[in-house]
């Protein structure tokens, strides 16, 4: 007799098989809801949904909310989130579904602006008629107040983001275009900006023909998907040894191609998804700063016993990059907390005051998810040498360079015998992965 499997049990039988499956249960029942039906109907590996979900929901809470960890310590949701998975397995639709509550309220909001921009003209035509004596004060240019980002500069993204102070979320396809930017426009300090704001460091710009902006404490995350096979180029400029690698969450799935389901799509999956954002951009935003919520003693607890342990695990550790894993996910932990909690909001009537336990007993399961992540792209990318990454010149250069330590002056020298430019020369040498700075002035190679 031949038993029929249902989708359903295959998608469970796949699960099994994962080492690090994705600790749905984190969340409130609707959102577990969302989550297993995506991938039951659409076959969205729930990583990436539920990574996907978190960062929708960040960026819908933005600087609304923050949770004090101490009178001098607060905490805000922002997030960094990478997806990672082959060509073709569809992790780019999670994103996008997530988002597109967002994207519908800047929709409206760019109607909205569309015919205030209107008045706007024509009350500026019928001003400028007047003579200068019957003149009141020139009307205010209406602005398009919006979340989603996906191509920017560094001033249009500060721009963008002084015109909605609740928060401005980058979203990118593909996070390898988002990383060339960098060097995009010969700035060099976009990769220090992103560096300070998912630190929350206040931005002021100066910029000659406009006006300055000051944020005190910005709200900006940044989203976007990955391919394994060129997950190196998240390491380029050294971001794996500056801590820039570090305050992105990963989302890896095992399992990513999922079995087709023939059932009939009623459209309707992401329905409550709609609701839930809309809730949280309901969440006001006080003249005198966010709401502050506070742990609960037993949230605290779990905190505190949690950071002992990690405490412990980074003091163990040999390796730079992953103590620097463990160190932000003390960030982290925090800012998943309070997600969950306000998410935990959407959907019951209880007020929104403290982080619960619920909320940090979740929050600790998911810094469990990502660090295997970390983890598990921290071994991939140590599968090749940094020399694999050398252009023919820099070979050429590195091969030259003599096994026992040297002189700058010395490598110039060898260098520029090799038509390398010195100035080339002196940035690549700060490159931690190939050189160790001995004292001033002097190296050695460490490959």
């Amino acid at each position: 007799m031949t038993t029929t499997i249902t989708q359903e049990e295959q998608l469970k039988n796949l699960r099994q098989q994962e080492n690090n499956s994705f600790p749905v249960a984190v969340f409130n029942p609707t959102i577990q809801a969302i989550i297993n039906n995506a991938e039951t109907k659409l076959r969205f590996a729930p990583d990436w949904t539920a990574t996907s979900f978190l960062y929708a929901a960040s960026a819908a809470i933005g600087r609304a909310l923050e949770i004090q960890h101490s009178p001098d310590w607060h905490e805000a949701p922002t997030l960094y989130a990478c997806l990672i998975g082959a060509p073709g397995t569809g992790k780019t639709h999670p994103l996008t579904k997530a988002l597109k509550p967002l994207n519908d309220h800047d929709n409206g909001a760019y109607q909205l602006y569309q015919q205030e921009l209107k008045d706007y003209k024509r009350t500026m035509q019928n001003w400028k008629k007047l003579p200068p004596d019957q003149r009141e004060t020139e009307p205010d240019k209406p602005i398009w107040s919006h979340t989603i980002v996906s191509d920017f500069t560094q001033e249009a993204l500060i721009k963008v983001h002084s015109e909605n102070p609740r928060s401005t979320a980058v979203h990118v396809d593909e996070l390898k275009g988002f990383f060339k930017n960098f060097t995009r426009y010969n700035t060099g300090g976009v990769q220090e900006f992103f560096l300070s704001i998912w630190s929350r460091q206040a931005i002021q710009t100066d910029r000659k023909g406009s006006d300055p902006i000051k944020i005190d404490t910005p709200s900006i995350g940044v989203a976007g998907t990955i391919q394994p096979g060129i997950l190196d180029s998240l390491a380029d400029q050294d971001r794996s040894e500056n801590g820039f690698l570090h305050r992105f969450l990963f989302a890896w799935p095992e399992v990513q191609a999922l079995p087709w389901d023939n059932t009939p799509q009623d459209g309707s999956i992401f329905f409550q998804w709609h609701i839930i954002i809309k809730r949280l951009l309901e969440l006001p935003l006080y003249d005198g700063g966010p709401k502050i919520l506070t742990y609960t003693p037993e949230a605290k607890t779990l905190l505190f016993n949690w950071q002992r342990a990690n405490t412990e695990k980074i003091n163990n550790e040999t390796s730079e990059y992953l103590r620097g894993i463990w160190s932000k996910l003390e960030v982290y932990i925090q800012r998943l907390a309070l997600i969950l909690q306000a998410l935990d909001h959407t959907t019951t009537s209880k007020p929104l005051s403290t982080v619960e336990s619920t909320a940090m007993a979740g929050a600790i399961q998911l810094v469990h998810y990502y660090e295997q992540m970390a983890i598990k792209v921290y071994q991939r990318l140590g599968t090749s040498s940094p020399l694999d990454k050398l252009s023919t010149l820099e070979h050429t250069v590195y091969d030259a360079l003599p096994e026992e330590p040297f002189t700058t002056a010395q490598g110039i020298l060898i260098a520029t015998q090799c038509d390398m430019p010195q100035r080339t020369f002196q940035r690549w040498i700060k490159k931690t992965t190939l050189f160790n700075k001995l004292k001033r002035g002097h190296y050695e190679k460490l490959q």
